[in-house]
């Protein structure tokens, strides 16, 4: 093996590691968000928010609509996605 391909196999190793850092950073800062948004739909707005101002029952609509294709979202960064190579 000469010095080059064993440059560039360690270089690689460190892009593999690299992405791996990034997926499973990009999975915690989505978990993150989707965890004070479930906070905030499940307590903040109806214990604090709304007998206060029933209009903010509509902060409630976009919650509830994107909270399933959050979750896949997250899914998807937590896991590799299909189609996704370490080259």
């Amino acid at each position: 093996m000469t010095e080059g391909e064993m440059t560039e196999r360690r270089s690689g190793n460190a892009v593999r590691a690299q992405r791996r850092e990034d997926r499973r950073r990009i999975g915690s800062w989505l978990t993150a968000v989707a965890v004070v948004l479930t906070l905030l739909q499940l307590f903040a707005l109806p214990l604090l928010l709304l007998p206060r101002e029933p209009a903010w029952g509509w902060a409630l609509l976009p919650l509830a609509l994107l909270t399933t294709t959050f979750w896949s979202v997250i899914h998807e960064a937590v896991h590799r996605p299909i189609g996704i190579t370490d080259r």
